[in-house]
């Protein structure tokens, strides 16, 4: 009995012994570590971004006032075709003809038909929230921006592109209403090859 008692007191003498020297020989393992090399960082979690739709939303929110604010003012009513048309004018944010704004809110009202985008677009017109561009291509363009400037036109490719250019001289309107001629503003037109085409040498 005392004999079994001695062996498991030495086996358990032995077990620690063994993990006291598994310990120096961690603790030696780091003292030798390379103190220049850099310790092993993680990235912190990824953290998903806010959804863009709030801010979508709060935008076409504030369109829609815009335009109901001004149709209202003018004794208009507020309609969907209205509402969608000045949003896609706004969304585009680029020359669009009456055929392409057609196209843009086609999926949203699959009824509407071009006279009525034709009727829309003068409206906006009127209010003064786009203007018609006359670029010399054929088609009538429109478009959301109502700040003096002017446009340049490809005669090659048909490409019409904004110019920055300060208002042109009321002399110019003035020279309009000599002849009983009553006019709303005037276009800068600027006629030849687009950086592109030119490049081309074609």
């Amino acid at each position: 009995m005392l004999g079994s008692t001695a062996n498991a007191l030495e086996s358990a003498d032995d077990a620690i012994g063994n993990a006291d020297d598994a310990i120096e020989s961690a603790d030696d393992a780091i003292g030798n570590a390379d103190p220049g090399e850099p310790e092993k960082t993680f990235p912190p979690p990824r953290v998903a971004s806010p959804a863009p739709a709030r801010d979508r939303a709060s935008a076409v929110a504030a369109l829609d006032e815009e335009l109901s604010s001004r149709l209202r003012r003018g004794g208009n009513r507020v309609t969907a075709q209205r509402l969608f048309v000045h949003r896609a004018l706004r969304a585009q944010d680029r020359h669009l003809t009456a055929e392409q704004v057609l196209d843009a809110v086609s999926n949203d009202l699959p009824s509407i038909s071009l006279p009525t985008i034709y009727a829309t677009l003068e409206l906006l017109e009127e209010l003064g929230l786009l203007r018609r561009v006359a670029a010399g291509t054929g088609a009538v363009l429109y478009e959301t921006r109502t700040t003096p400037h002017a446009h340049a036109t490809c005669r090659r490719c048909g490409a019409v592109q904004d110019v920055e250019q300060p208002e042109l001289d009321a002399s110019v309107l003035d020279a309009a209403r000599v002849d009983g001629f009553e006019p709303d503003h005037a276009q800068l037109l600027i006629w030849g090859l687009c950086a592109s085409c030119a490049a081309s040498g074609a």
